[in-house]
């Protein structure tokens, strides 16, 4: 069935925006940064809600209401795309008078799961088939998976159950392929995805440096998690530089391993070399919001306009405005369509 896209300008496939923009990269660069800056403020001041469709639709607006009129507002038309995974055809995304009652469904069984009672193993079972087929709804025109990667950071810290979205963002394509297969009933790459993150996040809560970044856990481990010194003002330290988390330094030497606040050095240290420093200032309190290590919490500080475009935004990194291959889905064969026209997909 062929229909028309009332969400692009004619004889093109470049939605419409607030700022008359129809250039497909000027567009994807400066609704890149407002999203990432959007989402970083939703999770410092998250919606008020009840995790039920209306929830969903504001957390979009949210993100998107600077740029698109559609903002929030269910989609009008269908959605396809083909999907390697199932073999060429299109995911089964929600028809427009449908997308409520498929995305009520879903978040009703998110809702109603008493999660605390699962085993690790049934958590991310049950969690990656509904918020798949939350996903499979599809609501909107454009950044659908943003969204539910919002409403999902939002819903796992509600319910104790939070997440490390850099494994998520570590290979986008992967991922988005994992949400496909889970919405038709295959989680199998999905909930491992989703235990994954979980364990993550668990390993990042450091007991002396309080949260810490994916790369510094990972350092840590390798060095089978020694034990770590405060560096005390007054003190000097010298040593090679492990690694920076945040605004703590890492370094080391033939004593062990000592955290020292990065507002010491005059210019930020590299890994792997040797540095000294004077301890003038004491690490930051592990409890402070610059130790929180969620990705959220930074997306704004790494989303400069450079060179951008891979073809869709990463999952959790945006969230780190890299562009990959996660895309929402176009119409459903509008009429012209001219497939070596097609600007890429943008967004998540």
């Amino acid at each position: 069935m062929s229909q028309e896209d009332p969400y692009v300008y004619p004889g093109t496939d470049i939605l419409k925006n607030k700022f008359g923009l129809q250039d497909q990269k000027a567009l994807t660069d400066r609704e890149v940064i407002i999203s990432a800056k959007a989402i970083a403020q939703l999770h410092k001041d998250p919606v008020k809600g009840r995790f039920d469709f209306d929830h969903l639709c504001e957390i979009h607006h949210r993100i998107f209401q600077d740029v698109y009129d559609f903002a929030g507002k269910p989609r009008s038309i269908d959605l396809w795309k083909n999907e390697i995974v199932l073999k060429g055809g299109s995911a089964n995304y929600a028809a427009p008078d449908d997308i409520k009652a498929n995305a009520d469904a879903a978040l009703k069984s998110l809702n109603g799961t008493k999660w605390t009672d699962l085993t690790d193993n049934a958590q991310s079972n049950k969690f990656a088939v509904d918020i798949a087929k939350v996903w499979l709804a599809h609501p909107f025109r454009e950044g659908n998976t943003r969204a539910v990667l919002t409403f999902m950071d939002q819903f796992t810290r509600e319910k104790g159950l939070d997440l490390d979205f850099s494994v998520l963002s570590r290979m986008p394509s992967d991922t988005r392929d994992a949400f496909v297969l889970a919405a038709h009933g295959m989680p199998a790459n999905l909930a491992p995805l989703i235990r994954e993150s979980r364990q993550a996040f668990i390993d990042r809560n450091h007991p002396v440096l309080g949260r810490v970044t994916s790369e510094t856990n990972e350092v840590l481990n390798l060095m089978g998690k020694p034990p770590i010194t405060i560096g005390k003002v007054g003190d000097q330290i010298s040593g090679k530089v492990l690694t920076t988390s945040y605004q703590t330094v890492l370094l080391h030497n033939s004593r062990g391993i000592t955290a020292v606040d990065l507002s010491n050095f005059d210019t930020p240290p590299q890994t792997d070399k040797r540095a000294t420093v004077d301890i003038r200032f004491a690490p930051l309190d592990k409890s402070s919001e610059k130790a929180t290590g969620n990705i959220f919490a930074q997306i704004a500080e790494k989303a400069p306009p450079t060179s951008l475009n891979q073809g869709g935004a990463t999952l959790g990194d945006i969230l780190n405005a890299a562009r990959e291959t996660v895309s929402d889905p176009g119409p459903t064969k509008p009429k012209g369509y001219d497939a070596s026209r097609r600007g890429p997909d943008f967004g998540l």
